[in-house]
């Protein structure tokens, strides 16, 4: 968490809940100028680091609202 709390990229972050409210992944959004600078913040994640995920997506996002 303290990565996410210091990098000074992350605007939000979460986990996806079940039904049952137990976590089933997470969400963080970031704020960076390219895809290589998203990949670089990933690569240095601590829990990616550890091997602690299962897989990594890192999709292009367009903020309309808000």
């Amino acid at each position: 968490v303290a990565y996410l709390k210091e990098s000074g990229v992350v605007v939000q972050a979460g986990p996806f809940l079940d039904d049952e409210g137990k976590m089933r992944g997470s969400l963080v959004v970031i704020d960076v100028p390219d895809r290589a600078a998203a990949e670089a913040w990933a690569g240095c994640d601590p829990y990616g680091l550890a091997g602690l995920f299962a897989k990594v997506e890192i999709r292009a996002w367009n903020k309309v609202i808000g």
